[in-house]
């Protein structure tokens, strides 16, 4: 045989060797999608022969190990998931790296000895009690994470648009379902005092009476509520305290402080034996019913609890992992899968966009990695503005205000763009020195009793828009004044101090935003004013921005600077 003919038939045998590894890719890869979709609907013998299948195929592709070890977690097994992937030897070795890591805390979650019997206890009668009125918790599981701490995850996967949970009628804690239950509630409501949030102070009496009149039906629910709201600010140390100084919240803080002591004094006034309840049990219920209620433009308070589905955490990734809506056709509450999620994964909701101040205020925490951020801005109307009665007038102003109104302004122009707008405009507005005719001309399409929703005036000249941007750029010097120290000071405190407690460092955590949203501001304004005054590079360089506030420059500068 020649040499042609031996190189001809072992390029055959390589061929033919490549073909069956392929056909046998090809082959497994078909017991693995067949295995995923019996998993997914919870057929898991069938997943796991035909994933079993896949593996005798290709035994060391990691991808079908994975699917194998998250069959048996969601089967209850997952030390024999465990054994498995430590045992075996799969390819490429860093995704079994990571999913023995994500079993292995698992399993740290469910023996953790940092929480107390009592609290394990706790959740298992919550859950016990769902289960035996018909709610399916048989997707999710709670973990306590520490003693102050809870959260969800997934027992097993769910797909992109199921349903993960859904409390139906009898789960849903309302004003009216409360007051049936507890005498104390049902007389604070109707007591006649006006009160902030009538659905937490509610549900605030009903957990504070069941101490020593306890709920049947509610008693599980009641129980899982945290005994400690130590996180939020209102129960800061002193020390503590101080490290919110000069923030928004601190005065947010304090008034929330004195309405709910406004509201406690005239319920004592009411019913005295309300004043059992001491102030500080009031502020501390309500604050922690706020820190978990759902919003229902449908009810009648609009405002509703749901046990279990309560205790999911947040997310702040944009892409979204769920959605929750309540559906006044079923009077149920469901929580929505947006896309598909796996066995052990956290599943939280969206608590909405809002500033570390807002989280770490009405929730307790402030998340990681939150860029979200506003500073409200509050111009006026100078006193030495010669068109100052003219613009009064203008405003509807009977007793000689020069307060516009305060708004957030936001460190995003692109998802913010109208809000952003408004402030500009009560700036451009307060600075305005020309023609008031042309003033009234642009005021004219608006109605100027619903200005905090709808003012707007358009950028008027080169001129004008300069003043404007001065205009912020001095209210945030000015509440820059209010700070104890400078940003720099700030973070050095942060990075070198540590131990600051964890309130400390979230307050502080705030603060710093707060301050490097001013340096934003005043960089923008510094940034803006320059191109107004130097027309003739101005275009190039808005063509090539890629700064949080290019909207603004592409849809309000650019126009001013190409005018004829």
């Amino acid at each position: 045989m020649c040499i042609r003919d031996r190189v001809n038939i072992v390029m055959h045998e390589i061929l033919l060797g490549i073909r069956d590894v392929l056909i046998s890719k090809m082959l497994a890869d078909n017991f693995w999608n067949q295995a995923v979709d019996f998993a997914f609907s919870h057929r898991y013998k069938d997943a796991l022969t035909n994933i079993d299948k896949a593996l005798e195929k290709v035994p060391d592709l990691s991808k079908y190990a994975i699917e194998k070890a998250e069959i048996l977690c969601e089967q209850g097994k997952p030390e024999e998931a465990l054994s498995f992937l430590t045992e075996g030897k799969f390819v490429p070795p860093e995704p079994v790296a990571e999913q023995v890591a994500k079993i292995r805390e698992a399993i740290s979650w469910d023996q953790n000895l940092l929480v107390s019997k009592s609290e394990h206890e706790k959740i298992a009668r919550l859950i016990k009690w769902a289960e035996d009125n018909d709610m399916d918790t048989g997707n999710i599981k709670v973990v306590c994470y520490s003693p102050d701490f809870r959260g969800v995850q997934a027992r097993r996967r769910v797909r992109a648009g199921e349903r993960v949970i859904t409390a139906r009628r009898e789960f849903l804690v309302t004003v009216p379902r409360i007051v049936e239950s507890s005498e104390l509630a049902k007389k604070v409501v109707e007591c006649g005092v006006k009160l902030d949030y009538t659905f937490a102070t509610a549900l605030a009496c009903m957990i504070y009476e069941a101490k020593s009149n306890p709920k049947p039906w509610w008693q599980p629910y009641i129980e899982s509520f945290p005994e400690s709201a130590d996180t939020f600010p209102y129960f800061f140390s002193e020390k503590e305290k101080e490290y919110l100084r000069g923030t928004i919240w601190e005065s947010s803080m304090k008034s929330e402080m004195e309405e709910s002591l406004r509201e406690y004094n005239e319920i004592c006034d009411r019913l005295p034996e309300f004043k059992e309840m001491t102030s500080e049990t009031y502020l501390k219920l309500t604050t922690l019913v706020c820190s978990r209620y759902f919003g229902a433009e449908s009810l009648p308070d609009q405002k509703l609890a749901v046990p279990v589905i309560d205790m999911f955490n947040y997310y702040v990734d944009k892409a979204g992992q769920t959605s929750w809506h309540y559906y006044p056709e079923e009077n149920a509450f469901a929580v929505t899968a947006v896309k598909d999620i796996r066995w052990g994964d956290v599943i939280a909701l969206n608590y909405g966009a809002k500033p570390n101040g807002r989280y770490l205020l009405y929730y307790g925490f402030i998340p990681d990695n939150n860029t979200y951020m506003y500073i409200y801005i509050d111009p006026v109307i100078s006193d030495s503005d010669p068109l100052l009665k003219e613009k009064q007038e203008l405003l509807g102003y009977a007793n000689g205000e020069k307060f516009l109104y305060s708004k957030e302004f936001y460190c995003d122009w692109s998802a913010y763009f109208e809000e952003n707008d408004t402030v500009m405009s009560a700036c451009r507005f307060a600075v305005y020195a020309e023609d008031v005719a042309r003033l009234r001309s642009h005021l004219e399409k608006f109605d100027m009793s619903e200005r905090y929703k709808s003012f707007r005036l358009p950028p008027l000249s080169a001129e004008n828009e300069v003043a404007a941007l001065e205009l912020l750029k001095k209210i945030i010097v000015e509440k820059a004044k209010k700070y104890p120290n400078t940003l720099e000071e700030d973070e050095t405190i942060l990075e070198t101090q540590k131990d600051l407690t964890l309130n400390a460092r979230n307050a502080l955590t705030v603060r710093i935003g707060e301050l490097r949203a001013h340096a934003k501001i005043i960089e923008f304004a510094d940034e803006m004013i320059k191109l107004l005054k130097s027309p003739e590079n101005a275009k190039g360089e808005i063509e090539k921005m890629d700064k949080w506030y290019v909207e603004y420059a592409k849809r309000c500068l650019l126009p001013l600077l190409t005018q004829p």
